[in-house]
């Protein structure tokens, strides 16, 4: 109960002082003290939303300007083009196809990029590595059988000189590199890549005056000799679980006399070593 003099309440109770539909009196009017049964929440919810009575008119507050806000319905249709219809037909006929066909492309060139992923980073020859140079399957790195021969003959075939002169051939198990003098430039050195049954562009290498004592020849090295040693080389330096790690072919200049100098280099869990063989195939040393 509200004190003596104490401000009306700002909310209406229901069945208190609520200006029902209706009921147009003023507190202390004959029509608001009415006797009829309180109103039900929603004739309450109604009252304070000032809603009208079905089918009544919106009642307006004081100050309250009537606006008409009629939902008009625009038009936004426009003409087609007999052009623009044949333009969504050709879309809408090959788009599915140009989509399917996209993504067939891109997931086999996914795949083809997988694939030549995994063989590079797989420490052993793969088909795409063996087919080029004819191999057999049982070949799994560059230093079996014949596959240092099939190497040499290849950058022999491919490079340019004729002969091809060399100042270094590099193996690793399933890739290799050569370094050979320019034909036409005699100063200038291009290495060469072949990976993955592909040659690489030439990259260019620091040119020399004087390259006569570097150069050698594809067949001046026994590379049948080479293929043998380098599958004793891991016994022959006692590395422990050692493999052959990577072969080098080149001039030395503490053996002028020699062709070449093919040193067969061994890793391991707990050291390394390399055995140097000369061009013919005898073993120099063992280190």
């Amino acid at each position: 109960m509200s004190g003596i003099g104490s401000r009306p309440r700002s909310t209406p109770i229901p069945g208190g002082e609520t200006f029902l539909p209706g009921n147009d009196g003023l507190p202390g009017d004959a029509g608001h003290h009415r006797t009829d049964t309180p109103p039900t929440p929603t004739e309450f919810v109604d009252a304070q939303g000032f809603a009208p009575p079905p089918g009544a008119a919106t009642p307006t507050l004081p100050g309250m300007t009537v606006q008409d806000y009629t939902f008009v319905a625009l038009d936004r249709r426009r003409r087609r083009s007999p052009f623009g219809w044949l333009l969504m037909a050709i879309v809408l006929g090959t788009g599915p196809v140009i989509g399917i066909g996209g993504g067939v492309w891109a997931f086999l060139k996914a795949r083809d990029a997988v694939e030549h992923a995994s063989e590079l980073s797989d420490a052993t020859l793969s088909r795409r590595d063996r087919d080029p140079l004819g191999l057999g399957d049982d070949v799994e790195t560059l230093f079996q059988a014949d596959a240092p021969l099939r190497v040499a003959s290849l950058f022999e075939d491919m490079l340019p000189g004729e002969p091809t002169r060399f100042t270094q051939i590099l193996l690793y198990p399933y890739y290799a590199f050569a370094t050979v003098q320019d034909p036409t430039q005699p100063t200038h050195l291009d290495q060469y890549t072949w990976r993955s049954g592909a040659l690489g562009t030439p990259s260019a290498q620091q040119s020399s005056a004087d390259l006569e004592f570097r150069l050698f020849g594809a067949g001046d090295v026994n590379w049948v000799a080479v293929a043998q040693i380098a599958a004793q080389a891991p016994a022959l330096t006692d590395v422990e679980g050692g493999s052959v790690s990577h072969i080098v072919v080149e001039r030395s200049t503490f053996q002028p006399t020699l062709a070449a100098v093919v040193r067969i280099f061994v890793n391991g869990d707990r050291g390394s070593g390399f055995v140097e063989v000369g061009h013919a195939g005898d073993i120099l040393a063992v280190h």
